[in-house]
């Protein structure tokens, strides 16, 4: 058995590990998503209760009958309005040749009538408004305008926007969120 130690990679290195882990990064955040979420329509059984849009697109005792599952998701009611958060993001299992890993990234979209905000780490912060143009099922196409990056204007931009668990989590640009939870 080797028991001998490696020397530590030379500080250098180590820098420009970091500064490559920092530009691959950035280069995610601005190909892969800073783009806001379409407005939904809100649900009378959403407003009515001052939930959140989304709260009422399971349609629980509201099934259809003919042997409608209780926990069936009617796509019409799920909501882009509301707080999500990254859990997954292209490259962040990512492993060095020397066992290094990426630098963390957090992204959390707030999404209210039809303006939305991104704020993340490394810093930055993404403002503008949106629309729903089209609805597929659990998918929906959503215009991002009126865009400002980090205090600058940026392009106005169209993507679909898929949901599953009913509107819990979203896939946007390869990157998963989750529905927060309303504060008190």
């Amino acid at each position: 058995m080797d028991t001998t130690r490696r020397p530590p990679a030379p500080k250098h290195t180590r820098a420009r590990f970091a500064a490559r882990a920092l530009s691959l990064m950035f280069t995610l955040v601005m190909t892969h998503g800073c783009g806001p979420r379409p407005p939904a329509h809100e649900s009378s059984e959403g407003a009515a209760s001052g939930g959140e849009a989304g709260d009422g697109a399971r349609t629980g005792a509201s099934a259809p009958e003919g042997g409608g599952s209780p926990d069936a998701c009617d796509p019409s009611l799920v909501s882009l309005v509301g707080r999500f958060s990254l859990t997954r993001y292209p490259g962040q299992d990512d492993v060095g040749p020397n066992g290094e890993r990426p630098l963390g990234m957090s992204k959390e979209y707030e999404f209210t009538g039809d303006a939305y905000t991104m704020e993340g780490y490394p810093p930055l912060r993404v403002t503008g408004r949106y629309e729903v143009l089209e609805r597929d099922g659990l998918r929906q196409r959503v215009r991002f305008f009126d865009t400002v990056f980090d205090g600058q204007p940026d392009q106005d931009r169209e993507l679909w926007i898929v949901f599953e668990d009913c509107g819990d989590t979203l896939q946007m640009d390869g990157m998963t969120y989750s529905r927060q939870a309303n504060e008190p």
